[in-house]
């Protein structure tokens, strides 16, 4: 708490996102204003900004996105992602709001849980790369570990999707525990390949992942 209040600007930024309006101060790349992330925590984003991009003005024309501009820079997923960002013309400038609302919390919990969760996230880092794993799998894992898969649940949180439920039958919520360990049809595939003795263990939540992996890691070569 101390360190809140010491550092109060460092830390307020971890829970805040900028509602766009002309973009004149945001910069596209370190500053969140998709989702709850800045697109440089993105591994899988490589493209370098020019000037006229750097600020997020240049992807902005007459109050709508640029779509031909935005093409040149994101890939389609993403790019679908931005069209849903609304662009608030009334204001007059770009502004400042929390990325969770309504949430009942006072400012210093958010910031609390979102520094436990940063902490988190790089202890987990440290164990992927510890993991020595090819990198489209550990690209995944990181994904994973830093939300930044936009699952139905992530998307609906937002409000930029009215449907939370996975979309191939599973009846149920479509989130990071469901991709990436109670997928049924990943279960079914797991179920036969042990069948078969290959002996995969089988998870209820990513946290026993990551456990089991480290327990591997100091025993089995990846």
């Amino acid at each position: 708490m101390w360190k809140i209040i010491l550092n109060g600007t460092k830390f307020l930024h971890q829970i805040v996102r900028w509602k766009v309006s002309n973009g004149c101060s945001i910069n596209t790349i370190e500053d969140v204003w998709i989702f709850d992330k800045s697109i440089d925590r993105w591994t899988m984003f490589v493209i370098e900004f020019n000037q006229d991009t750097e600020i997020l003005k240049g992807f902005i024309r007459e109050g709508k996105w640029d779509v031909s501009k935005l093409k040149q820079f994101f890939w389609q997923q993403l790019i679908e992602v931005i069209l849903s960002v609304p662009i608030h013309s009334e204001l007059q400038n770009d502004q400042l709001e929390l990325q969770s609302k309504r949430s009942g919390k006072s400012i210093s919990v958010l910031i609390l849980e979102k520094h436990c969760g940063i902490i988190d996230e790089d202890r987990n880092w440290r164990l992927l790369k510890k993991l020595k794993l090819c990198p489209r799998v550990e690209l995944f894992w990181w994904r994973l570990d830093n939300n930044a898969i936009p699952s139905n649940e992530f998307v609906e949180y937002r409000r930029l999707l009215d449907f939370n439920g996975f979309m191939r039958g599973c009846n149920s919520i479509e989130n990071l525990k469901h991709i990436a360990v109670n997928y049924v049809f990943l279960s079914k595939e797991l179920y036969l390949l042990n069948r078969w003795e290959f002996k995969i263990p089988i998870f209820i939540n990513t946290e026993e992942c990551y456990l089991e992996s480290d327990t591997l890691s100091k025993s089995i070569p990846f």
